[in-house]
């Protein structure tokens, strides 16, 4: 249980920490970007302990097409990875941490909608899905105000749209990702069924493959928008990176240890609605985040999906 908690804290920390860059002016870009160094480094512990399995590193796997697939899967994988972190950062100051964690936690249907389709994997809850896109509506269409200033108005109307356009982008981002991760993760199991301490080393050189892409993505991103240009390095930035780092890294080993222990069944609707529920107080409490009544209704139909999804 020690486990699922510790997921459930650190699962709903992303927004959080996203939000505490803007609050201390740390770089997000440079704070992704040292997230995923951190990524690396901790990955790269199972890959290289003591008496690991290496074989998947042979020079014959590498020159392997079906390797190199699944290498191509991790490039676009580190790719959503980044862009899904850089989309949340916007999310969360233009529409706060709780409506941008509910976007996210919600998008678990898309993996499963897809897995349905292209992987034969059982059928989803019909319900969560129609549920989930109920929510959605409420919680990315805020309501119109009030305001007869015209000049005010349009910008009050331009504000919305980038609140819907960047809750929409978080929910695709993460659903797609996870999708992705899927697709990698079904493809090791059915060409490794035999062998599972191989299927394990591979799965864990292809996480730091991943957090690799992931690296090289959001330093692109920084050199594009000229990030150490215009906000030189600072430990701010690095701390504030390696600190979002070690919880990307302890929410994946959490969930490894907590699945261990529980039935999936039970784990994903609790660290899923606990996630959901725990930002929500975050961001009422700490950042006086307001929510208006819609939203409330929709981050309510959004936990009942979540639960009837997993």
């Amino acid at each position: 249980m020690i486990y699922l908690i510790i997921a459930i804290i650190c699962g709903s920390m992303f927004a959080v920490m996203l939000r505490l860059f803007q609050q201390f002016k740390i770089d997000s870009e440079q704070g992704i970007l040292f997230n995923y160094v951190t990524g690396i480094i901790f990955s790269l512990i199972p890959v290289l302990g003591i008496g690991g399995d290496t074989s998947c590193l042979s020079a014959e796997n590498l020159q392997n097409s079906v390797f190199s697939y699944r290498i191509l899967l991790t490039a676009i994988q580190g790719a959503l990875f980044s862009f899904g972190f850089i989309v949340m950062d916007w999310s969360t100051w233009r529409s706060g941490i709780a409506l941008t964690t509910a976007a996210a936690r919600a998008s678990l249907i898309l993996p499963v909608l897809f897995s349905w389709l292209f992987l034969a994997q059982p059928s989803p809850s019909w319900l969560a899905v129609g549920l989930i896109i109920v929510a959605l509506i409420f919680i990315i269409v805020p309501n119109k105000p009030q305001e007869r200033d015209e000049k005010k108005s349009k910008t009050d109307r331009i504000r919305r749209i980038k609140s819907i356009l960047t809750l929409t982008g978080v929910f695709f981002l993460f659903g797609i990702s996870d999708f992705s991760m899927k697709i990698v993760q079904h493809s090791v199991e059915v060409d490794f069924a035999d062998n599972p301490t191989v299927s394990e080393q591979l799965i864990n050189i292809l996480t730091v493959c991943i957090f690799i892409m992931a690296s090289l993505f959001s330093l692109i991103v920084c050199i594009v928008k000229g990030s150490f240009k215009k906000h030189r390095l600072t430990w701010k930035a690095i701390v504030g990176g390696v600190i979002l780092g070690l919880i990307n890294t302890g929410c994946t080993s959490c969930i490894l240890h907590a699945l261990a222990c529980l039935p999936t069944g039970t784990f994903y609707p609790i660290y899923n609605i606990g996630i959901v529920c725990l930002a929500a107080i975050i961001g009422v409490i700490f950042f006086k985040e307001k929510l208006k009544a819609l939203q409330l209704i929709g981050l309510a139909i959004a936990i009942v999906a979540i639960a009837l999804a997993c």
